[in-house]
């Protein structure tokens, strides 16, 4: 039985059906359809011919213009879109977490070791700032600056960079390893 994000997120597909289409490349991070798609997915077998003929083995390329990589398929004559990168967590864990979130922040790295289940209070954690200060940080009407994280005031600092600061620490503490610069910092392994 099929949870509510799953039907969300997969547009009501199935996870065992999106196996039966669709193959993925776990360290490549690339999706490409099957090679042998099941007559039954078809109304008509010219269909089912003609499908095979031009699709059978490519790898998906589409993306948009912010990075994220998706895949239509069409069922019953109805066009389903879905992110290829919750399209590869589903294929590779066998579930749909509420969130697809990517390590690096980039949309186009579907590779399963950038890929790690969230939920929507985390995922905010790992975007990136908009202004031009630092992230988390606002100018004071009244002058300093203010930092905030998670919808949290941390209070009024001299510089900015002591707000900045601030929210470092504030950041890790609520974010943990979703903190947008821990997870730009490249890791130290021994």
């Amino acid at each position: 039985m099929k949870t509510k994000k799953e039907k969300d997120q997969l547009k009501g597909l199935t996870i065992d059906f999106l196996r039966e289409v669709l193959v993925y490349d776990p360290e490549a991070g690339t999706v490409r359809w099957h090679d042998e798609r099941p007559a039954d997915h078809f109304q008509k077998s010219s269909a089912c011919k003609m499908w095979h003929t031009r699709y059978a083995g490519l790898e998906l390329k589409n993306a948009m213009s912010n990075g994220y990589r998706y895949v239509d398929i069409y069922v019953e004559g109805v066009k389903n879109r879905i992110y290829q990168h919750v399209v590869a967590f589903a294929l590779t864990h066998g579930f749909v977490p509420e969130c697809v979130d990517f390590k690096d922040g980039d949309p186009s790295n579907i590779k399963i070791d950038n890929l790690r289940a969230a939920d929507l209070s985390l995922v905010q954690g790992n975007r990136r700032g908009t202004g031009k200060l630092a992230r988390g940080v606002y100018m004071k009407p009244t002058g300093g600056y203010g930092a905030e994280c998670a919808g949290k005031k941390l209070g009024t600092f001299d510089t900015e960079e002591e707000a900045a600061e601030a929210y470092l620490v504030a950041a890790e503490e609520y974010f943990g390893e979703f903190a947008y610069h821990l997870s730009r910092e490249p890791k130290n392994e021994i």
